[in-house]
């Protein structure tokens, strides 16, 4: 995993089947985000990321499913370089994860 000097890890955050916000849009230093998703979590199971503008109602259950931006199944690092402008949502295909979500910053 590539190591960062400035990096901001958040508390970890218990994801559901249901949509749940990972990042707001945050301050212009921001020059992406991580998430390593955990081996424990069971084989063949995704979790799925949609980076989008901010703004509106939460993506529903059937957005992430059907056009996620990301997906990733266990021990995967996601890394993308989302601007600070934008907001990341998060959601497990079943069960339940905890991730630990961190900010790339300048």
């Amino acid at each position: 995993m590539k190591t960062y000097s400035n990096l901001f890890r958040a508390a970890a955050l218990t994801v559901t089947t249901t949509p749940q916000k990972l990042f707001d849009p945050s301050s212009p230093t921001r020059l992406g985000w991580r998430v390593v998703v955990p081996t424990s979590l069971a084989a063949g199971v995704g979790v799925r990321f949609l980076v989008r503008s901010p703004g509106g109602s939460a993506p529903t259950n059937s957005q992430l499913m059907n056009g996620p931006s990301i997906r990733a199944e266990a021990g995967a690092i996601v890394e993308d370089g989302a601007a600070p402008s934008l907001e990341v949502w998060v959601m497990v295909e079943s069960g339940t994860v905890a991730l630990i979500p961190e900010e790339i910053l300048q």
